[in-house]
């Protein structure tokens, strides 16, 4: 046949032709490598790699090249895939090299062999879903790959910078592991990328616009970015485009038009971020599309009628559309998902049903609500020992709403398997093996289980209000124990439940100590809208595709919620008629029982009095007699607080007062009524109340760990408590939530107006609860109110309600950031002076901040133990509330969200109003100090208060107070250093060239660094801190270690040179230093890098300078895509460290153009001679603006430095110098004619 195929008109004649072609086509294939065989050197390298990663299946008695002896071994049903394929057309046919290897899902552990680097000619390197762990070693950079996966594994640390130097690769996939820090924007030069996928890596934002740049892209996959949000990223010149996946990326603004005229689109997904505006009418041309994910956005407008007239798999649930009459009535129309996607207000039909409204408002008259809801999640109707029925949960299907028939419930799945070759079965999961530790009744709960891709929702419809205790059922079921594939697997998600986080990376078989064990977690939750929402999302952790593909994503067995109230009886409505009517009439009794007693002892000035005290609270508590709390407490009544349980065993706590309280009976009444109305989490519960002779009493859940002021700073050691860091931080953080909720979340609209220390409550797990209500200001109307009279605290006071009695719940805002500096500090606002000039923990804080030394606040009973970052949010975020405007200070709600890290910290500002004029605050401050009679508690703790002895604060004191306004520059937010003190250390900027200055002695400034300790720097310094031209990275990044490696960041130079050794100890107390200072000074987020050593641009220079190798280094990165001011900024921000002896060393070149590079002996081209002159003149002449701006004032600027590494570490070094530094020339030479070694020393003038 001569190996050609010819065309036949019989099929049968065609199909006996094709296997003949088959077959001829491979038995040349075998034929031309018959006597061909893989290169001998690479033989060895396999067997290296085989050594390492324990792999013994390779025969190598069998040559790689030969398909034998498990060379090629392939399951594509369950991913497992063990190939080598070899290319051997090499030298006649006559030799072999690998051009392929992949161990796909081989339970391969460890650290990735670097040995991979050694194939010359791999194109394609497979290694996902093992459970490697490391970095991903950098020598694989030599590789000119086409195709790169290690998705799956456990690999952490930066972005490797290297890939972005694969410019050959096609298919880069990273997904699913640990990595670090940004996605850098050199990944704009991998233009020829057809496939990208970096989901669910940890990596933050904001996605950089580089991205635009790879048009071939036809799949990308970007999920579960932390840290900055940006806009949508510019993706229009993408015309190959079939998958686009842009999840939880922290993206705002509006959809770009053009993402609906990608004519190949077939996938798009941009759900849960903060996308606005409307549905772009571009879209109608994805009218075919296969899946369209907006849900979870805050999108508008009206919803296209052709988007749910679509068949295929659409959801826009969870936005805030516009209904219209032409809108649905129905929650899901087809595969359309439109739950909760409507703003309530735009619905005007009666026959719309409620779960197209945000919260599912509830229909039903009271007696058809419900107080129970239990679910077999992806099961059948059972019943299980105690008798109760957990109804069926077995509809299927992705993306989808459903509404259980008996309409006590309904649940939500958006997202689909879509590496799945099955269908709606993949989200419903079986296993009837044995379940562990479990009666056999109850074992049925947990043997299927319902699993979603993204999220699931389920919410519990037409609740009676009230407190619910919510149990939710886990077991493990899809993966195993032992060691097969399937034991790699990891299930990570998050649990919400009413919009609060009650799980965080919630890991079911490592909470229950293996799989296939029933686990239940217990939560308490309130419903106020008759509607309790359980959500369970996949933020982008754990595994895919282990062991099988569509097994990922969160996973529920089971749900029960059960009343913490008395429900009505089960008889029929006319019987639950009158309960309820006799309920309210009891409501009645009590409130004119509680009355009356009052009435009687001479409590209330009568009766008119009393109804306007009680007017409009709902007494919902239970009124105890006192024979009942001495019975309870078992003490004489005579203690103001004393603890005890009821007959039910509720563990309570009864604080007592007397009608001569000063607290009074106003306030008593009025407490009463505010906590009975309130339930939250931060919230302390309110049992009842007792109103019996002369006392009064209210009836408290018991809080074993007592108030949060005790366990900071109380008097006696032994009830001071040690927190540790992050139960700090849950503190704070339920502090900012319980009054998130008191001002923006309940029915009432409270500002408590005394929020401190003192009446923060801990219970057993050290869970904040807020406290004494008996100052609240009912808010409900009106949203400020003019008091005639202050209540509450000295030093928690915010100034405008002390001064004027200006009351808005921002007064609320302002004590709970001096709480937060309490927690931080773990001292005492009004207790705590470190100098006789400061009177509050306030004042230091603001001295502090001006400084840049906010960390020194930082509690040092702490020690290490603790995030630098987290303080810094934390701590900043208090000023934030201490402005001394109270428009300017956050609500509740924006605090949560920055100390969560769902959003960035707020600039720091001022209003002129406030802060022009001293005399206020002096006089605010006096008000203080000369009338503490001002300060009403109702704290069952110690009161902290100043004494009038205090002296008066001066004027300038008084300014520390408000936040001056900072010149915002660039990228910094606050008022940097500018100026120090005379004496302190200079700070250089040098260029070290190339790295052949190691070893080539002919290199002029070889001598300039070598005389270094004789000539330019006679003092030892007691640290370096080098900027280096060769890290770069989209925010600074410090190496925080304790010895430095020699990085040899440099290919085909002269073998001595990799041979060199320079490890200086590392700076790791230095490193934090810098990153507390850039902090300080407006830099959101500064990363540390714990392995990274010296790259040549600091191990070069310093081994001249310092050959001993005994001085501390740290080295900090800079920023390409970031301008000349945004990096002098840094040198501001970081010149307190001179006066602390530290040598700021700024590493690089004048001019550095490695493309334009002459022979040896060449002389300096021109434009490289006027761009360092320029640059000489600019410098001396002070004019460190133009060299901020050297793109428009230098000439020659983009042959100078074609890219602006090696140029930024200059502007650091400047602006550490400070503004009047004087600048001088102290070496200048060239080599290669394009590469100046011009080095400056910035000296502040004394």
């Amino acid at each position: 046949m001569g190996g050609a195929c010819n065309f036949a008109s019989s099929p049968q004649l065609l199909l006996q032709l094709y296997i003949i072609c088959s077959i001829t086509f491979i038995s040349f294939g075998f034929t031309a490598s018959a006597s061909a065989k893989l290169h001998v050197q690479e033989v060895r390298v396999l067997r290296e790699i085989a050594k390492k990663l324990g792999k013994r299946d390779w025969d190598f008695n069998k040559d790689p090249c030969s398909g034998q002896g498990n060379w090629s071994l392939l399951d594509e049903r369950k991913g497992f895939e063990s190939s080598v394929i070899c290319d051997c057309s090499f030298n006649n046919n006559s030799s072999c090299h690998l051009v392929s290897i992949a161990l796909k899902s081989q339970n391969l552990s460890g650290i990735i062999p670097p040995e991979f680097s050694k194939f010359r000619y791999l194109k394609t390197l497979d290694l996902s879903r093992n459970i490697f762990t490391g970095v991903i070693p950098p020598q694989w950079g030599t590789l000119r790959l086409e195709e790169l996966s290690v998705m799956g594994n456990r690999l952490s640390g930066p972005f490797p910078k290297f890939i972005t130097n694969m410019t050959t690769l096609r298919n880069l996939s990273i997904e699913g592991n640990h990595f670090t820090g940004p996605i850098p924007p050199e990944i704009g030069k991998l233009i020829n990328l057809e496939k990208l996928h970096i989901q669910g890596t940890s990596l933050e934002g904001p996605i950089p616009s580089s991205i635009g740049s790879l048009t071939k892209l036809s799949d990308l996959r970007i999920s579960d970015l932390t840290g900055r949000g940006s806009p949508f990223p510019p993706l229009s010149d993408m015309e190959s485009m079939k998958t686009l996946i842009l999840r939880n990326c922290l993206l705002f603004g509006e959809i770009p038009k053009y993402i609906g005229e990608v004519k190949k689109l077939k996938h798009l997904d941009v759900s849960f971020n903060n996308l606005r505006g409307e549905i772009p009418s571009t879209f109608i041309q994805l009218a075919r599309i296969d899946f369209l994910y907006l849900t979870g956005n805050k999108l508008t407008g009206s919803v296209p009628p052709w988007l749910l007239e679509r068949n295929k798999n659409a959801d826009l649930s969870f936005n805030n559309f516009t209904w219209q009459s032409s809108s649905p009535d129905e929650c899901s129309r087809g595969s359309v998902n439109i739950v909760e996607s409507f703003s309530p207000s735009t619905i005007t039909s009666r026959k719309a049903h409620s779960c197209l409204k945000q919260n599912f408002p509830c229909p039903a008259s009271r007696d058809q609500q419900h107080y129970s809801l239990h679910i077999n999640c992806g099961g059948n109707e059972i019943t299980v020992n105690d008798n109760t029925t957990y109804q069926d949960d077995k509809n299927q299907g992705c993306s989808m709403f459903y509404s259980h028939p008996s309409e006590k419930w309904a649940f939500s799945s958006t997202g689909n398997f879509m590496d799945d070759d099955s269908e709606a079965d993949a989200y419903i999961k079986t296993n009837e093996s044995a379940i562990s530790n479990v009666s056999s009744a109850n074992a049925k709960l947990y043997t299927t289980a319902r699993v979603s891709p993204l999220s699931l929702t389920y919410f519990g419809l037409c609740l009676m209000n009230g407190n619910y205790t919510v149990k939710l059922h886990f077991a493990e079921i899809i993966f195993t124990n032992d060691s097969s594939l399937s034991s790699l697997g990891k299930r990570i998600f998050d649990v919400y439940i009413q919009g609060n986080r009650v799980l965080k990376d919630f890991n079911i078989e490592d909470e229950a100590a293996g799989v296939a064990i029933p686990l239940v977690k217990t939560f308490v939750a309130v419903v106020t809208h008759h509607t309790l929402k359980i959500r369970l999302y996949w933020a982008g952790r754990g595994t895919t595709g282990i062991p099988l593909r569509g097994v990922y994503g969160p996973l529920i067995s089971a749900i029960s919620v059960d009343p913490n109230f008395k429900p009505p009886s089960n008889g029929s409505k006319r019987n639950v008629a009158v309960i309820v009517t006799g309920a309210v009439a009891g409501a009645i009794v009590l409130a004119l029982l509680v009355l009356g007693v009052m009435w009687r002892n001479g409590w209330l000035g009568g009766k008119a009095a009393a109804a306007k005290e009680l007017r409009g609270l709902d007494l919902q508590t239970g009124l105890f007699t006192q024979r009942q709390m001495k019975a309870a407490t078992n003490t004489s009544m005579r203690k103001q607080v004393g603890e005890g349980s009821l007959s039910d065993g509720a563990v309570i706590a009864v604080k007592l007062l007397s009608s001569k309280s000063k607290q009074g009976n106003r306030e008593f009444v009025n407490e009463i009524g505010m906590i009975s109305a309130l339930q939250h989490p931060n919230l302390v519960k309110l049992y009842g109340c007792c109103v019996e002779g002369n006392q009064l009493m209210i009836v408290y859940e018991y809080m074993e760990n007592n108030c949060l002021s005790r366990a900071l700073f109380g008097k006696e050691a032994k009830f001071r408590l040690k927190l540790d860091w992050p139960t700090r931080l849950k503190i704070c953080l339920g502090v900012a939530k319980g009054l998130k909720y008191l001002h923006e979340e309940s029915m009432i609209k409270i500002v408590h107006r005394d929020i401190k220390t003192s009446n923060v409550l801990l219970d057993k797990e050290l869970n904040a609860k807020i406290s004494d209500f008996g100052l609240a200001k009912l808010n409900e109307d009106d949203n400020t109110h003019i008091s005639t009279r202050v209540a509450g605290t000295i030093g928690y006071m915010a100034p405008e309600y002390a001064m004027r009695g200006y009351l808005t719940n921002k007064a609320d805002v302002y004590s709970f950031g001096v709480v937060a500096l309490e927690i931080v500090s773990g001292k005492s606002n009004t207790n705590y002076r470190p100098k006789e000039e400061f009177v509050y923990l306030l004042d230091w804080a603001y001295v502090l901040q001006e400084r840049g030394s906010l960390l020194e606040l930082v509690d040092p009973e702490l020690g290490s133990e603790y995030s630098s970052e987290e303080a810094m949010v934390m701590l900043n975020v208090a000023l934030l509330c201490t402005n001394a405007s109270p428009t300017l200070r956050p609500t509740m709600s924006q605090v949560v969200s920055m100390l969560e890290g769902r959003t960035p910290v707020q600039d720091l500002l001022s209003d002129p109003g406030f802060s022009a004029v001293n005399t206020k605050y002096k006089a605010i401050r006096n008000h203080f100090w000369q009338n503490p009679s001002q300060t009403y508690t109702m704290s069952i703790n110690e009161s902290y208060r100043t004494d009038s002895t205090g002296s008066c604060v001066e004027p300038e004191e008084a300014a520390r107070l408000v936040r001056a306004s900072s010149v915002k520059s660039d990228h910094f937010r606050f008022p940097c250093p500018t100026k120090l003190l005379n004496g302190s250390e200079e700070t250089f900027y040098l260029s070290h060239g190339a790295p052949t200055l190691a070893i080539d002695e002919t290199v002029p400034a070889r001598k300039f660094f070598q005389s270094w300790q004789q000539s330019v720097f006679k003092e030892k310094p007691s640290s370096i801190l080098v900027i280096s031209a060769h890290w770069e990275t989209a925010q600074p990044t410090v190496n925080v270690v304790d010895r430095n490696d020699t990085i040899y960041d440099f290919y085909g130079f002269p073998k001595p040179l990799y041979q060199i050794k320079y490890t200086p100890p590392g700076a790791p107390k230095l490193a934090r230093r810098v990153k507390e200072l850039l902090m300080a000074c407006g830099i959101d987020h500064v990363d540390e890098d714990k392995k990274r050593g010296l790259d040549h641009g600091a191990w070069v220079p310093l081994m001249f300078m310092y050959p001993e190798a005994d001085i501390p280094v740290c080295q900090l990165s800079v920023q390409p895509d970031r301008d000349g001011t945004h990096h002098y900024n840094m040198g501001k921000a970081l010149a307190p460290l001179r006066e602390e002896g530290v040598l700021i060393l700024g590493s690089g070149s004048a001019v550095h153009n490695l493309g334009s590079r002459l022979p040896y002996g060449s002389p300096v081209p021109s434009w490289a001679m006027e761009f360092d002159n320029w640059l000489k003149d600019a410098l001396i002449e002070g004019r460190y603006e133009d060299v901020n701006h050297y793109e428009s004032k230098a000439p020659h600027p983009k042959m100078a430095h074609p890219w602006p590494d090696h140029f930024y570490p200059l502007h650091v070094a400047m602006g550490a110098a400070g503004e009047d530094s004087k600048a001088r020339l102290v070496h200048s030479s060239w080599t290669d004619g394009t590469l100046s070694y011009a080095s400056y020393q910035f000296t502040q003038p004394k």
